[in-house]
């Protein structure tokens, strides 16, 4: 989580543990994925930062995204999987 400071480090620690063939993920709180990063040394990507009036993940109005990296290296939007229509914010 987090290593917004940093995502060159980010980056590395995480080819790190993928040639481990372990999985990874990074939360980044900014509203893009930096461009200093190779995605496909990630399994998973979040991207936003948390605004409380547009909710979770799990809250359709949601400012985040999470994204699957596939095979190919490609971004698929995996947010919709966190979301249903029974989904009630209590605040």
């Amino acid at each position: 989580m987090g290593g917004d400071s940093n995502p060159e480090y980010v980056d590395y620690l995480s080819s790190v543990i993928k040639s481990l063939n372990l999985k990874s993920a990074w939360y980044s709180g900014r509203d893009k994925i930096s461009s200093k990063i190779n995605i496909s040394n990630f399994d998973y990507i979040k991207i936003g930062s948390y605004i409380e009036g547009r909710g979770p993940l799990s809250d359709k109005n949601t400012n985040q995204r999470f994204y699957l990296v596939d095979e190919s290296g490609k971004l698929v939007d995996y947010t919709h999987k966190f979301q249903n229509k029974y989904h009630n914010r209590i605040y």
